[in-house]
């Protein structure tokens, strides 16, 4: 039975254009927003099934590490089991922590399909991006959405408090808790306005007494061949700064030096999508429960190749397969991100499919995965240009932080029901967050 109780936002009280002004407020200065269409609640699920989605997302990503590390394999091994070139991961060391801590952090996107959690990718590593925003979301709705006590009526984890306790024990395993943490990007990448998403983090940081600061990768050796910060949130990606012309020397220079870059460079290996293909194919070691966890959540996944393969029951030629059934799948890069070189087959023509297909079995480095129908959810967003409200069906991704193995707030972006393509907040998605009912 439904809740007789209408969510605050749809009482008559609620004053949408204030609410907005507060959204918009929180998440100034943040890339990837969306000033004129804010989502004005969030995505609001009951407290056993938030904690039931983690439970599902925090052991994907134990297997996920599982797949990559068996047979005791070390950073360069998995490079090489990879087929990724050296080049593309030019920070990526032999120093033991690369592989203790490349899955510290983790963000993976998946969506709802007949209330199952279906996994479509995982991103590790520093630069996952979000958790500033789903920050200042949770705080901004935690304030306006009261009980008749004053009490918050919907929380959700705190992605700065949790990734301080990761700080945290980084630096006491660096012997050096009062060398304090960096937060490593650079003001020459367009997408940032200002310091403001690296500001929000330091900020909090000083706040529970561990000494922090934004750092360019310039200040991250002192005059003297130390290391400015023990520990530095490594807030990049090597492909972004190598089409800004941004040299990678000085943060070599800092790992050289003993600085631990979280994550360090193996973490890109990680959330490489060949991994996945190799999880839903599965592995020698999985027990049968967790080959059903893995079918469960994981869509058919498989690299892009020549070859035979098993798929819902029948044997087919992939390249068969695929331009047969091009409602059936999605064509991913294995290494790229933010929905870049992503097609959606039922949403391209047979010849864009078809050209695509053949440009991924002659140049290699894509997946295919299983084209997964997301369940919608109506969300209620407002035009601060019309000053207009609305009512929108959406079929959201939600992106699971998870921090040195412990739920870190989740990420939802979302696009009109009708709109189709990919959802991507970089490409023009709505962001939004998911919260469960407070206490």
């Amino acid at each position: 039975m439904a809740d007789p109780t209408p969510p605050p936002w749809a009482g008559p009280g609620f004053d949408a254009a204030r609410h907005a002004d507060r959204l918009s407020a929180a998440l100034r200065g943040l890339p990837y927003v969306s000033d004129d269409n804010l989502a004005l609640h969030p995505v609001v699920v009951p407290r056993a099934a938030h904690d039931g989605y983690y439970a599902v997302v925090q052991r994907f990503v134990r297997l996920l590490e599982r797949t990559c590390w068996e047979d005791e394999a070390g950073p360069f091994d998995l490079l090489e089991r990879l087929g990724v070139p050296r080049e593309r991961h030019r920070l990526l060391t032999p120093d033991p922590r690369e592989r203790a801590w490349a899955a510290c952090m983790s963000r993976t996107d998946a969506v709802l399909s007949e209330g199952r959690l279906r996994i479509l990718e995982c991103n590790i590593g520093g630069a996952i991006g979000g958790p500033p925003h789903v920050r200042m979301m949770t705080d901004c709705h935690r304030a306006a959405f009261r009980g008749p006590d004053d009490s918050p009526l919907y929380d959700g984890p705190d992605p700065f408090a949790v990734r301080h306790e990761l700080f945290a024990r980084a630096l006491a395993e660096a012997g050096d808790e009062a060398g304090g943490v960096g937060l490593l990007g650079t003001m020459r990448d367009p997408d940032y306005p200002g310091t403001r998403f690296f500001d929000l983090e330091v900020e909090h940081l000083r706040s529970v007494g561990v000494p922090a600061e934004f750092l360019e990768p310039e200040q991250l050796v002192t005059s003297d061949g130390g290391v400015r910060r023990p520990v530095v949130l490594s807030h990049f990606m090597q492909l972004d700064w190598d089409r800004l012309g941004v040299d990678l020397a000085p943060v070599a220079e800092a790992v050289r030096r003993g600085a631990l870059l979280l994550a360090p460079e193996s973490a890109f290996l990680l959330q490489n999508k060949t991994v996945l293909a190799w999880m839903s194919q599965g592995r020698p070691w999985m027990t049968d429960d967790e080959r059903a966890f893995v079918d469960r959540h994981l869509p058919w996944t498989r690299v892009v190749a020549d070859e035979e393969v098993r798929y819902r029951g029948g044997t087919w030629q992939l390249p068969l397969l695929l331009r047969s059934r091009r409602d059936d799948f999605v064509l991913k890069p294995v290494s790229d991100y933010g929905g870049h070189g992503v097609v959606i087959g039922c949403e391209a023509t047979d010849g864009e499919w078809r050209k695509r297909v053949d440009e991924a079995l002659q140049g290699g480095g894509h997946v295919v995965q299983e084209f997964v129908r997301q369940d919608s959810v109506v969300v209620s967003h407002y035009r601060r240009s019309a000053s207009r409200r609305r009512e929108v069906s959406v079929r959201p991704v939600y992106g699971f932080n998870v921090f040195d193995g412990k739920p870190a707030g989740c990420l939802v972006r979302h696009a009109p029901d009708d709109a189709g393509g990919v959802v991507n907040a970089g490409l023009g998605a709505s962001i939004n967050v998911l919260m469960h009912p407070a206490g």
